[in-house]
């Protein structure tokens, strides 16, 4: 199936299933259920061309449920160094220390993590620590079996989160791209998830955006019927969105809606890559809890 094909596949799809959604401004229907917003979800993607450039750009949302989650925010690494930075999670509040069911190996990590390495410019946004690993081995090349993935290595040493009863899905995006001009761009979502049986499932989807385009990857697909405890890993390709801004900000706005429920929503983070001067430009964070 070819990139094209592979493209109105997911369009018609989530057109099908989202199609009684509201239609947000700049935004088109492609959007998940609202109650995606109690997950994480990265963005991969090119801002629309302007002067015929079209940067690439990583894209981060944190959302939480309890106090203890929602206690956190995203800050940067000291200083931004157009050749490498990260951001990162830290906590606000001391609520996480009386849940039980937080652990700060799973709450507190690298988001976003970029760099030019050698001819190379590297970006990796994940919802775990697999930011610091998956970026490690993209840096270092320290592929033993050749892939040919800036993701698949790292994902086949981990597992889902062992958060007890949800298991929450681990997700990943990467950009990657020679630093001379007109080089091509490579752009990946994963997952890995946990299935009734209790296996792990790991998905690399490989991806082409256009201008002015973005493939959204969350950690659920809505909540349970039951109670809100129960959540769904999610299921499927990452959905196309259309983005129509060109700058960190306005990208951020854009996408804010796929959060859901906006009282979740914790922190938003996004960096672009510029294909002119050959760097990154300085990333843009929001904090909604503090």
């Amino acid at each position: 199936m070819s990139i094209e094909e592979e493209k109105e596949k997911f369009l018609r799809r989530a057109n099908e299933q989202f199609a009684d959604l509201p239609q947000e401004v700049g935004i088109d229907t492609t959007r998940p259920l609202e109650e995606s917003g109690y997950g994480r979800q990265v963005f991969v993607g090119r801002a629309p061309n302007w002067d015929g450039i079209s940067r690439p750009f990583l894209a981060y949302i944190l959302t939480g449920r309890s106090s203890g989650s929602r206690g956190r925010k995203l800050s940067q690494d000291g200083k931004f160094k157009e050749r490498e930075t990260r951001i990162y999670t830290e906590a606000t509040t001391d609520a996480w220390k009386e849940d039980s069911r937080l652990s700060p190996d799973l709450i507190f990590y690298d988001a976003l993590a970029w760099t030019i390495h050698g001819n190379r410019a590297i970006g990796i946004c994940t919802n775990g620590r697999t930011t610091s690993t998956a970026f490690t081995r993209a840096v270092t090349g320290n592929f033993p079996n050749g892939e040919n993935s800036l993701l698949e290595a790292d994902m086949n040493t981990w597992n889902y989160e062992p958060d007890h009863p949800v298991y929450t899905p681990r997700i990943l995006a990467a950009i990657g791209r020679q630093t001379k001009k007109d080089s091509p761009l490579t752009a990946e979502l994963g997952i890995i998830r946990r299935e009734a049986s209790g296996e792990a499932v790991r998905e690399v989807f490989k991806v082409c955006p256009d201008p002015g385009e973005a493939f959204w990857l969350g950690t659920y697909d809505g909540r349970g019927p039951n109670s809100g405890e129960e959540l769904f890993p999610f299921r499927g390709t990452p959905v196309p969105i259309q983005i129509t801004a060109r700058s960190s900000g306005g990208i951020l706005d854009q996408i804010r809606p796929w959060a859901g429920q906006q009282n979740n929503l914790v922190s938003m983070a996004i960096i672009q890559y510029d294909l002119r001067e050959l760097n990154f430009q300085q990333p843009v964070v929001r904090n909604y809890q503090i």
